[in-house]
């Protein structure tokens, strides 16, 4: 039965939905930059910037308001993620006892979804998946309110929210077909009018998109796809670049992720909430069965998508990757599940009759199965960030301990790239690190000048691709010699004609032009903080890649400062944790060991004759 308002008795039981998790994941929440998307997402919010596809314009001028109030640095957005998702933990409370959920399993529902090991770590960093699930369920409980009550001013706002909603996560775009359908469902209060305004306001919603060229406009650095024109703007809303969406993956691609996301499901949940969801199922669909219909639509079309037009398929480190699409889904799964719930927890006490002690017996039992302690313990335990300030120390290290004037080749690929990539832009963009150091990458986010570009005779590859990482070598190499500016790279360059070769100094390859030259310079590495083997960085697929990315600098590193054995150790750690064992960086790694041969340091070996020659500007 819908309850028309919101009772005294409810405030206790609303206040744990939200500040449980708010305490908890506030303890948690990263103090800095974190790893993967975080400190891109932080440096658009906070540089009105434009972020990768689709640009996410909700969430970027979100959180620059939101950053306005309390600090324009990356805490005040990881905690902008922390809100968002205990405020979504709220709306699933409220959407469970608004539908005649008992509040006991509307608390458990609201816990569960905060305790999901997925929306936990995404909820910790700068991320969109935290305010994804907000707004999906902003949209449900207003929609749902409207289809109760019958009036229109619900649904109105329930449209501007989903126009919203898109822009901050093109999966909610999904959710148009409900709202299709209960349009069809009351399409007898509808006037012609009221259609017309009701898309009048969602396309107003999606205004947002707006930014997205006005942002690029400015040229901001943190500028992806620079959607300032007609072509680029739909280019970078429909991430085309990305080349990810298309049925190419065949069954058993597909199959495998299905696979993957029903043992997610089960392992995140627990087998007992499962058991819950179905029996209750049964018992809801023969009392509110539009409400069924309703939440279920929703968690197929929050999944079902991902699954179908992705062309990536199922693989290693994959699985991963996906977790962080299903924030939409376990709304609806554990709105479902406090229903459930409570439909069956209604049933025994209907079977069970007066004896009451029996019956919150039972209750307890069915609780104390049902409540994931265990998740919560595990995520408490692995999945803490309290104080892991590492990655933000780390890349602001690197570029401290550069020489003036240079330039340096953001060279990495995967989950590794992507963080290093992302704090190093943190850093610069946020933070003002090293203005003198010309920043560089594989075209994707360090563009160089066109003046400068325009001038060399290798230019840079037509299209950003990793896997052509000679043809950038030979572009900076070449920028390096021209303006006489040292080139140091976060990977080795793999052997191959271009003869070029990498020592460690400070905490970068330094690049030069062949053995010969690269054995005339004294490079001197530093070895890395023991801040970096954090236990919790080790449960996350991206942190493995992170770690094993980090490691093979650390191995190249102790093999110069001739302590063979500590670099073996480090290659090993390196081998364990990469998500590619035997990669390219391991490949150069091997490539280059006798480069690596410890040397002694003499004056002759001058400052100016080892690289750090100072060039105060283009030649």
């Amino acid at each position: 039965m819908f309850r028309k308002s919101f009772k005294v008795t409810d405030w206790a039981a609303s206040i744990s939905a939200w500040l449980v998790p708010v305490i908890f994941l506030y303890l948690a929440m990263s103090p800095g930059v974190g790893l993967e998307d975080a400190g891109e997402l932080s440096a658009a919010a906070l540089t009105w910037g434009v972020p990768h596809p689709s640009g996410y314009p909700t969430y970027t001028l979100l959180g620059n308001l939101w950053s306005l109030v309390l600090g324009g640095n990356a805490w005040s957005i990881n905690l902008l993620s922390v809100v968002a998702t205990a405020a979504a933990a709220w709306l699933i409370y409220l959407l469970v006892v608004e539908q005649g959920g008992s509040r006991l399993w509307a608390v458990a529902a609201a816990w569960l979804f905060v305790g999901y090991p997925a929306v936990w770590s995404q909820g910790l960093v700068a991320e969109v998946y935290g305010l994804h699930a907000f707004l999906l369920a902003l949209c449900l409980w207003l929609v749902i309110r409207f289809y109760r009550t019958q009036k229109l001013t619900w649904f109105y706002w329930s449209c501007l929210v989903l126009g919203l909603s898109i822009g901050n996560h093109l999966l909610a775009l999904f959710l148009v077909p409900v709202w299709l359908g209960i349009i069809y469902k009351q399409r007898l209060i509808f006037k012609k009018l009221d259609y017309g305004k009701s898309l009048g306001i969602w396309l107003l919603g999606l205004t947002v998109y707006i930014y997205l060229p006005v942002a690029a406009a400015s040229q901001p650095l943190v500028n992806w796809g620079n959607p300032s024109t007609w072509t680029n703007f739909w280019q970078h809303v429909g991430r085309t670049n990305y080349h990810d969406l298309g049925l190419i993956e065949g069954g058993a691609g597909k199959f495998g992720f299905i696979t993957s996301l029903v043992s997610d499901l089960v392992n995140g949940l627990g087998w007992p909430v499962m058991a819950i969801i179905f029996l209750g199922l049964v018992l809801l669909w023969l009392r509110q069965r539009a409400l069924v219909i309703i939440f279920l639509a929703v968690a197929v079309l929050q999944s079902l998508p991902v699954v179908i037009l992705r062309s990536y398929g199922w693989g290693l480190g994959l699985e991963f990757t996906y977790s962080v699409y299903w924030s939409g889904l376990l709304v609806a799964v554990t709105v479902i599940f406090g229903l459930a719930a409570s439909e069956v927890w209604r049933y025994l006490r209907e079977r069970l009759g007066d004896n009451t002690k029996l019956t919150y017996i039972s209750g307890l039992v069915i609780g104390l199965l049902i409540l994931p302690w265990s998740v919560w313990f595990n995520n408490w335990q692995t999945v803490n960030y309290q104080a892991d300030i590492f990655p933000d120390k780390y890349a602001a290290s690197l570029l401290n301990n550069l020489p003036p004037q240079a330039i340096l080749f953001v060279n990495t690929s995967g989950y590794a790239g992507d963080s290093l990539l992302f704090t190093l832009l943190y850093e610069r963009a946020v933070a003002k690190l090293r203005p003198d150091v010309l920043l560089v990458d594989a075209g994707t986010i360090f563009l160089l000048p066109a003046e400068i570009k325009n001038r060399l005779v290798s230019r840079p590859p037509a299209k950003p691709d990793n896997e052509i990482m000679d043809d950038w070598f030979k572009v900076y190499w070449q920028l390096a010699e021209k303006y006489h500016r040292p080139l140091y790279s976060t990977s080795l360059p793999l052997p191959g004609s271009l003869g070029l070769v990498g020592k460690p100094d400070g905490l970068a390859y330094r690049i030069f032009g062949s053995e010969a030259e690269a054995a005339l310079y004294f490079t001197w590495p530093k070895l890395l903080s023991p801040e970096l083997w954090n236990k919790t960085r080790l449960y996350l697929y991206s942190g493995q890649d992170y770690i094993a990315q980090l490691n093979y600098f650390q191995a190249a590193a102790l093999l110069v400062r001739g302590r063979a054995r500590a670099a073996q150790g480090a290659l090993l750690e390196a081998i364990k944790y990469d998500n590619e064992p035997f990669s390219e960086d391991y490949e150069a790694l091997v490539a280059h060991r006798r480069i690596f041969a410890p040397v002694v340091y003499h004056p002759s070996l001058s400052s100016e004759k080892y690289g750090r020659k100072t060039i105060n500007k283009y030649e």
